[in-house]
């Protein structure tokens, strides 16, 4: 048996020194002391900087910036004013000026508002964040949604010219349709009321939906305009009025005045449209997919309905899917084939029936190409060509990261640092075919210069230059 030692029984061995080697010992501990006291303390990031000062709450676009902050105000105050001071300006039928003026100022206390409780739910809740943690790594060079310093410069002045398109948008409006802004004595029936508001929600999504595409499509519209507003990678609610003027303008003021010409709402119901839109729009960029997104989670009835999980999957690159900016026009991403699942598995309770039912139909999709690539392989003897087991077993870092597009196995190891989408998408298709995410993204022409010289094998049993399909160019 053994018995526990006894602290009066063990006597501590004494380690003698001679003083000269004790006095060195002391001397670099001193050393190592002071040494250590003149550390600094790593400089917090800009991100965290931001953060903690709330900087980016100071104007409408959250762009931190005093001068953006007075002429958001100015130009709302000097709407009160020119309706109090100038009847004669105020449009029969319509609202009066001052009226547009003090729901204007109440649309920018609300999106202070909401953005705040949206972001608090993001940094203290992350299990509600539509991407994993670790995809929020950020840099002392970048902001709080991993742009650079340069691009938030420059946004400023995207912000300020977004505030006075606004107004002017707003005015012309006004002055050009009698009525546009409905005045109190426009009043519909509760029914009619819930009727319009759903039917001016389709109306409204649908031309946000084409408008948003377009910016995808056109070259020049993504490289000048629509591409702006895609410059933050980490999903964040105030990011969502943050591009160029004159996108902001297609897609959101378009997009709502086509609607409210197709389907006018009452004085009323006017307000509560207002007022679901900034939240729908606040929530399709909060990287928060949950209960949370009020907006959302109340329109989740309707069918194909999405929740901002959908959206972000689009901010995450992959721009050619859920060009809806609205919960209610996930409709129409289901209509024209646009529509994917993103992180509805990540996301739980937050996924929509449509996204479950999408889930089981890629995966047997998945499964019945992966029982083909199987057959086409055995009947393929070529052994220059990599085989299927080859490719899976160059899935990591360590391994090499291996991938296949359009037949055609390429060895993405030396290009994580490099690629514009991160290290991340590059290593979740390590080892597979990734023929489909790399079509769903959309590339330039100068990502085919860049897969060329990647190039390792063609896939065995793959169509020579083909595979499941092609590589597209960004469309």
């Amino acid at each position: 048996m053994i018995k526990p030692l006894s602290r009066k029984a063990s006597t501590p061995t004494v380690m003698r020194r001679d003083s000269s080697a004790l006095s060195t010992h002391l001397e670099k501990m001193i050393s190592l002391k002071k040494s250590l006291s003149t550390i600094q303390p790593a400089p917090k990031t800009l991100a965290e900087t931001q953060y903690d000062e709330g900087s980016h709450f100071s104007n409408l676009l959250f762009g931190g910036n005093v001068w953006n902050t007075a002429l958001e105000w100015g130009l709302r105050i000097g709407l009160v004013a020119a309706g109090t001071w100038f009847p004669q300006l105020n449009v029969t039928g319509s609202q009066t000026l001052t009226e547009m003026g003090l729901w204007l100022m109440a649309q920018s206390v609300f999106i202070r508002g909401y953005n705040a409780f949206l972001e608090w739910v993001f940094f203290n809740y992350p299990e509600y964040r539509t991407q994993p943690t670790k995809a929020h790594a950020l840099n002392t060079k970048t902001d709080l949604v991993g742009r650079e310093i340069r691009l938030l410069e420059a946004q400023k002045w995207n912000d300020r010219g977004t505030m006075c398109l606004d107004i002017a948008w707003n005015l012309l409006m006004y002055y050009t349709i009698p009525g546009y802004y409905p005045g109190r004595q426009v009043q519909h029936s509760l029914a009619t009321r819930a009727l319009r508001l759903v039917l001016h929600q389709y109306a409204m999504s649908y031309a946000m939906y084409w408008v948003h595409r377009a910016g995808h499509v056109s070259e020049f519209e993504w490289k000048y305009l629509h591409g702006v507003h895609h410059h933050p990678t980490t999903p964040l609610s105030r990011v969502t009025y943050q591009s160029h003027p004159i996108d902001n303008w297609q897609a959101g003021m378009v997009g709502q005045s086509c609607a409210q010409v197709l389907v006018p709402l009452d004085h009323a119901t006017f307000y509560v449209h207002i007022f679901l839109r900034i939240m729908e729009s606040l929530e399709k960029h909060s990287g928060i997919s949950c209960a949370a997104n009020l907006a959302h989670s109340a329109q989740r009835v309707f069918p194909f309905s999405q929740m901002p999980h959908h959206h972000d999957w689009h901010h995450e690159g992959h721009k050619s899917c859920n060009f809806s900016f609205s919960a209610i026009g996930g409709f129409w991403d289901w209509l024209f084939g646009t529509r994917m699942e993103g992180r509805a598995q990540y996301c739980g309770e937050a996924a929509t029936a449509t996204d479950w039912r999408m889930i089981a139909t890629n995966q047997a999709i998945q499964e019945e190409a992966a029982r083909r690539a199987r057959a086409a392989e055995a009947a393929d003897s070529d052994t220059s060509k990599v085989s299927l087991d080859d490719l899976a077993g160059h899935n990591s870092e360590k391994t090499g990261v291996w991938m296949a597009i359009g037949g055609v196995v390429y060895d993405a190891t030396a290009y994580l640092d490099e690629h514009p989408g991160g290290r991340d998408a590059l290593l979740g298709a390590a080892g597979r075919d990734a023929t489909e995410d790399y079509n769903a993204i959309g590339h330039s022409k100068a990502a085919l210069d860049v897969l060329e010289k990647m190039r390792v094998a063609d896939l065995r049993g793959a169509v020579a230059g083909g595979g499941a399909s092609t590589p597209r160019l960004k469309h």
